[in-house]
């Protein structure tokens, strides 16, 4: 076995480890020193990086219950298709799309973001602070003016 085949058998014996403590819930961060799981039914922002994992770890042991687990966590997202939030994409493309783009998940009805009725929404137009970049508007520079936040030479 190579250095990185046991790396991997590491990682993925972890995700069984995490998966086994969590349940059906997401795990957002170990305490390191009882190595006990703070989770969350939603997931936050991080909920698309674990089925990430679990999409990675069916794609990588051909197991159905894997396959399965993974499916089932990226149906959990599909609240996450409507929220007004930067970390949308977060949650979608590492939890949602990495199951079609591995090859597991070809169900457009059940996809989060393209299936019927969990299409998310445009975002709405760029408030004044982002546009146009090309002229700042110091009332909403983070700091005031350009040249407090970049001090010219």
């Amino acid at each position: 076995m190579t250095d990185l085949e046991d790396a991997l058998d590491r990682v993925l014996a972890r995700v069984d480890s995490t998966e086994a403590a969590v349940g059906r819930r997401f795990p957002i961060h170990a305490d390191p020193e009882s190595g006990v799981w703070l989770t969350s039914r939603r997931g936050s922002w991080v909920a698309g990086f674990w089925a990430g994992q679990l999409w990675l770890r069916a794609r990588l042991s051909g197991r159905a219950e894997h396959v399965c687990a993974a499916r089932e966590a990226a149906e959990r997202l599909v609240p996450a298709a409507g929220l007004d939030t930067a970390t949308r994409g977060l949650i979608l493309w590492y939890g949602a799309a990495a199951g079609e783009r591995l090859g597991l998940s070809r169900d457009p009805d059940r996809h989060p973001v393209r299936g019927p009725g969990t299409r998310a929404q445009p975002p709405d137009p760029l408030p004044k602070a982002c546009a146009p970049l090309s002229k700042p508007n110091p009332e909403y520079c983070p700091g005031g003016p350009h040249s407090v936040t970049r001090p010219t030479p």
